[in-house]
């Protein structure tokens, strides 16, 4: 059972009920094929993917999905966020660098100087050498143990996913790493247990994901079973195919990777399908991006400058932010759909300045609201007054109360 965050907020607005039926009545319009920047977390194997098997030349065609433009930014070393891309380094990575991580734009270290722009597609993988977990472990597993067992890998998963369901409005891809060279490292156990691991992640850790969010913005491509030999291969099980390899090289040739990317094109077509059907409700009018709202600091429990942020807004709309204790689905038309239900309005309207407009949240220090959550949405009106014909969406942002 969920739990109001703010129950004893009196409300602002009278005309709640009324507010929700109007809504029906007036969809946003049309937007025609959307445009993403695409972020993709990656060293060696990452990079000769991208070049030598035509990932970048692929992805960026749209005509491969249906019209949709991908900008593809690559981070790697040299870059903050582009070292360290160990197992063990995601959760750090993800908690400490996010920022960065929804920022960055070109390598070395250049990050977006436009306001609201961010990397809506992040995809991240770690290299070959991952693929070789030594043990089991011991549960629960240390998310930042560079020790590579299986309880350890479990659990960097489960805490990426109290991460990545803070940010509905990005979708995140988890590659699995790449197999080993028969001749350079690999054992049956080791590539046998990777292989344990990447089918729980698919069939286990990502249904949960999806059940226990409701969220669509997470994906697993398993590039280790394109690439490997099959479980009960006669030889060298779990290891690099014999076609994909040279000599004793873990990296892939050519010809592996684009039979990656041939995987991976109409996989990443369905995956953004859904997602972009998942998106939450953000409609801009006028080809302009929706307004983006999302949190500025943790939900943590006593945490007063907790707050929500409102970006791309014009300059001189007013705006309003509605929050409910349930989460609900009205299309509006178009890509417009309002998800909280029933609707409260928390403040009087705001002024944008084109500036990020912050909407102040403390959480309160009481201990009966941890797990507790509440979905917003705002509202904005760009022209002056509150003229339906012009009315925005952000997309909707799920609050969960946490004690770290």
């Amino acid at each position: 059972m969920t739990k109001r965050i703010f129950s004893g907020m009196p409300l602002a607005f009278g005309g709640i009920l009324s507010l929700a039926v109007f809504f029906s009545t007036r969809p946003c319009s049309a937007q025609t094929a959307p445009s993403y920047d695409f972020l993709f977390i990656h060293h060696s194997v990452g990079f000769n993917w991208v070049v030598y098997g035509d990932l970048y030349k692929s992805l960026t065609n749209p005509a491969n999905l249906g019209g949709r433009r991908i900008r593809m930014h690559l981070a790697t070393m040299g870059d903050t966020i582009g070292w360290n891309t160990d197992t063990c380094d995601w959760r750090r990575k993800f908690r400490d660098q996010m920022d960065k991580v929804l920022h960055f734009d070109f390598h070395p270290d250049i990050y977006y100087k436009t306001k609201g722009r961010y990397n809506q597609i992040v995809m991240f993988k770690s290299c070959f050498p991952n693929s070789a977990i030594s043990s089991i472990g011991m549960p629960p597993g240390n998310p930042d143990s560079k020790e590579r067992t299986l309880f350890n890998y479990v659990a960097v998963m489960n805490e990426l996913a109290l991460l990545f369901d803070d940010y509905p409005h990005v979708l995140f891809i988890y590659v699995t790493s790449p197999p080993l060279n028969p001749f350079d490292g690999w054992t049956r156990k080791a590539s046998g247990l990777h292989r344990r691991f990447c089918e729980w992640v698919q069939k286990t850790w990502l249904p949960d994901y999806k059940t226990q969010t409701g969220l669509r913005n997470v994906a697993v491509f398993d590039l280790f079973d394109v690439l490997a030999e099959p479980d009960n291969a006669a030889t060298y099980p779990n290891a690099l195919r014999a076609a994909y390899r040279k000599g004793k090289d873990s990296h892939p040739l050519p010809v592996g990777l684009k039979a990656a990317t041939r995987k991976f094109i109409p996989w990443f077509k369905n995956v953004l399908t859904w997602w972009e059907k998942s998106l939450h409700g953000g409609c801009g009018k006028s080809g302009r991006p929706f307004p983006w709202l999302h949190e500025s600091g943790r939900a943590n429990l006593g945490n007063k400058a907790h707050g929500m942020l409102l970006e791309r807004v014009p300059p001189g709309a007013s705006a309003f932010m509605i929050f409910s204790a349930r989460m609900t689905s009205m299309s509006l038309g178009g890509r417009c759909v309002l998800k909280t239900s029933p609707v409260n309005l928390l403040a009087f309207p705001f002024s944008s300045t084109g500036a990020p407009m912050k909407f102040s949240l403390p959480i309160p220090a009481d201990p009966a609201l941890i797990g507790g959550q509440t979905y917003y949405q705002a509202l904005v009106f760009p022209s002056k007054g509150l003229s339906l014909a012009s009315l925005e969406m952000s997309n909707m942002v799920r609050i969960r109360v946490l004690v770290r």
